[in-house]
């Protein structure tokens, strides 16, 4: 924490002030502008530069007031002595006239410019104190100028720059990883919506994970894309792979019996309603990917059976005493924390590290909320050419709530949104009435957490309520004509059938 109790008030509120001009910078360039405008107004200096490492060599940012604005040379113009004993001792100059200091008055530099009152100062980084830069300030016509008294103001200064630096420079750092991922990204990922930072990250992962032969364990939410993203990984995989079989096999979907003979395959009545043989997954996907999701939900049993095929690369059907061999890769998907599961002894520790080879995470949508706009156009366009029907836009409002939403069902909750938006709308654009389970009640505090008022399932109610009305008005406006009600919402006839027939038959809250 920067300490200004001791310095004087006017002195610590000039700081205060300084810090709070200087903070809200957002790139180096800029920063360092303003840190130069800042230190002149405070020392008082009529000239200046603020100079940077940049690896082994110097840059000069910022110069002020150089009669030669020449960056290339500013030696011309000041004290090249001074800076270079900053730099490499970390120690602040301060002299009221440098033509008298028995430490510089030697130096070819000062003779030639006459110099008098001098101010250096070293910028430090926030963590290992390492000289990031120097402000060279000075006041060549007049002596005097910089007083011993106000350096704690500008050392303290100079330490919260600093700070601002080295995060200016990550930032710059991140910027400069992301477009060069951006533009080593390998094509094929257009199912794959958004080009935010985070996505960035994740296809640069995926075209790692692809041109390996690796096991991959994708972590993210529900809805977040898990299947979609190991299908890229197989897609654009390497030894032939993508024109293999990608088979997508859910483990919470069957009961353990099904799901072993859904894995390894069986022979003809091996079990009773085994009426034929069955190659299984692992035999299907020979050559290609098996993408496994929600594996945390497979027996003990069913996880040591699928870490020996792991181990050696064979299957044995049920039913059968031979094994064979295959060439399967393995991509495995979870939304539970898997090492929590290890420790608890709820998943096996060992086909935790066989699969967990490869981790990739994928982010919740409230953690990449820049992509919202690029998916809800996706989908637009999506839904639009699925049903046939004119594209419809969206409002300034609606986009409003779509993006400021916390989306705990990730992009599958916004894609059902613009579908049921779709049923909804009986303009052009979307408005943020078509999505009633998104809005918060006028009354209800805002945030953008999920479902951040009520219940879902009262929620969902409504949203029942809402699609009953719309439908109600549509077939007394076509004379209980359910094909001109269905064209004109854009939903299925079996679907105008199903709400017609719910309104006479169930009890629809009426809130």
């Amino acid at each position: 924490m920067i300490e200004t109790s001791g310095l004087p008030a006017n002195a610590a509120n000039a700081l205060l002030e300084a810090m709070l001009e200087l903070a809200p910078e957002p790139s180096l360039e800029a920063l360092s502008q303003r840190a130069m405008d800042l230190v002149i107004r405070l020392s008082g200096a009529s000239r200046g530069l603020f100079i940077l490492r940049r690896g082994d060599t110097l840059q000069v940012v910022v110069a002020r007031n150089m009669e030669s604005q020449n960056l290339e040379n500013p030696e011309l113009e000041h004290s090249t002595s001074v800076v270079r004993k900053v730099l490499e001792e970390g120690c602040p100059c301060i002299t009221e006239s440098l033509l008298d200091d028995p430490g510089f008055r030697d130096s070819e530099s000062v003779q030639r410019l006459k110099l008098l009152s001098v101010l250096a100062l070293p910028v430090r980084g926030p963590r290992n104190g390492d000289v990031l830069g120097a402000f060279y300030l000075d006041n060549p016509k007049e002596a005097g100028v910089f007083r011993e008294s106000d350096l704690p103001l500008y050392e303290l200064f100079c330490d919260f720059l600093g700070i601002a630096v080295a995060k200016a420079r990550r930032q710059e750092d991140t910027d400069r990883r992301l477009a060069e991922a951006r533009r080593d990204l390998q094509h094929g990922y257009e199912e794959i919506v958004g080009r935010g930072p985070a996505m960035t990250r994740v296809l640069a992962a995926v075209d790692r994970a692809a041109r390996t032969e690796l096991p991959v364990l994708i972590h993210g939410e529900t809805g977040t894309g898990k299947e979609l993203v190991a299908r890229a990984i197989h897609d654009n995989g390497q030894r032939g792979r993508a024109g293999k079989t990608f088979l997508p096999l859910n483990c919470a979907s069957m009961p353990d019996h099904l799901l072993e003979s859904e894995l390894f395959g069986h022979t003809r009545n091996a079990f009773t309603g085994a009426v034929a043989d069955r190659v299984g997954a692992f035999g299907e996907a020979d050559g290609g990917t098996l993408f496994l999701d929600e594996i945390e939900a497979m027996s003990p049993k069913l996880q040591q059976s699928l870490l020996r095929v792991l181990d050696n690369g064979e299957v044995k059907r049920l039913g059968e005493d031979r094994p064979n061999r295959v060439d399967v890769r393995i991509i495995c998907a979870t939304n539970q924390p898997l090492e929590d599961l290890v420790a608890r002894e709820a998943f096996r520790q060992d086909l935790y590290h066989r699969v967990n080879v490869f981790p990739l995470h994928l982010p919740p949508l409230r953690e990449r909320r820049e992509d919202i706009p690029e998916l809800v156009a996706y989908f637009l366009d999506d839904v639009a050419r699925r049903r046939g029907v004119a594209r419809k836009g969206i409002g300034k409002r609606a986009r409003r709530v779509l993006e400021q939403f916390g989306w705990p069902g990730n992009v599958r909750q916004l894609r059902a949104a613009i579908e049921r938006a779709y049923a909804l709308a009986e303009g052009p654009e979307l408005g943020d009435e078509d999505f009633p389970d998104l809005a918060p009640p006028a009354s209800a505090s805002t945030g953008t957490a999920g479902f951040p008022w009520g219940e879902a399932k009262a929620l969902d109610r409504y949203l029942e309520k809402v699609a009953v009305e719309k439908v109600q008005e549509a077939l007394a406006r076509s004379a209980g004509n359910v094909s001109s009600a269905a064209r004109e919402l854009g939903i299925t006839r079996e679907r105008v059938r199903s709400l017609r027939d719910r309104n006479r038959d169930a009890d629809v809250p009426r809130s």
